[in-house]
């Protein structure tokens, strides 16, 4: 008797669990699962469909395009989201959210200098503006501009969020600087550098203690933000060609 199950039919099951729940709790996560199940398939045309279907409902033109984006994004269907990116900028002109989405997108596609350029005109409006700087880090350490990027983190370590969702990107930050030091060579580092390197992960270190004195809301949001972060410099950095646009 075979005890293996076929994988396929298994994704087949957990899909008809996530359509279900779908059906009960029609929310935004639960139709990024559904799609992103779709396309482990091989059917992600079905899934952008039954995606569309949902996203037809919202009233809101410019979160159904954002929705949109990130859907054709999750599938690696770069191309497609940038132009509804491009669609929606079209329609509203100089929103700093759809503005990061296009950064986000340029980072993801490895255009690094593209993305820089989006993020630093978001900052020269808003100085303050966690999610950009982490975007411009990143497209900095993609274009292998190290001491732009450390630089870049370090203007960041004065700004203390306001409300407890902003500390996704704090510990976004923290991640991808943890990562981007950890992953420096030490044999190629003087006695100052390394224990400069030291001292750095010691304090990554203290922070992921210290956090939690802001309370379990920051926390969390802090070590989402941590793992994305650590994820993005492992995707965006680590993989592929670095291009400099």
């Amino acid at each position: 008797m075979n005890d293996q199950t076929d994988p396929e039919e298994d994704i087949l099951a957990e899909l008809g669990k996530l359509k279900e729940e779908f059906s009960k709790n029609p929310s935004m996560d639960n139709l990024y699962q559904i799609v992103v199940t779709y396309h482990a398939l091989g059917q992600t045309e079905r899934g952008i469909g039954f995606a569309e279907a949902f996203l037809m409902q919202i009233d809101n033109e410019k979160e159904r395009l954002i929705q949109t984006t990130m859907i054709l994004s999750m599938v690696e269907k770069d191309e497609e989201a940038i132009e509804a990116l491009k669609e929606a900028e079209s329609k509203f002109s100089n929103d700093a959210q759809l503005k990061r989405y296009e950064g986000m997108l340029l980072n993801k596609q490895k255009s690094f200098k593209e993305a820089a350029d989006v993020f630093d005109d978001l900052l020269e409006k808003s100085t303050d503006d966690l999610e950009s700087i982490s975007g411009k880090v990143i497209a900095l350490l993609g274009l292998e501009k190290n001491d732009l990027a450390m630089k870049a983190y370090q203007a960041s370590i004065g700004i203390t969020p306001k409300e407890a969702p902003q500390w996704h990107f704090k510990g976004m930050l923290d991640g991808l600087m943890q990562e981007h030091v950890s992953n420096m060579q030490s044999g190629g580092l003087g006695e100052a550098q390394k224990k400069k390197k030291k001292k750095m992960l010691d304090s990554f270190r203290s922070i992921d203690t210290l956090i939690n004195n802001f309370g379990p809301d920051v926390g969390n949001f802090y070590r989402m933000g941590q793992l994305a972060g650590k994820e993005a410099y492992g995707l965006m950095i680590t993989e592929g060609t670095q291009e400099e646009g």
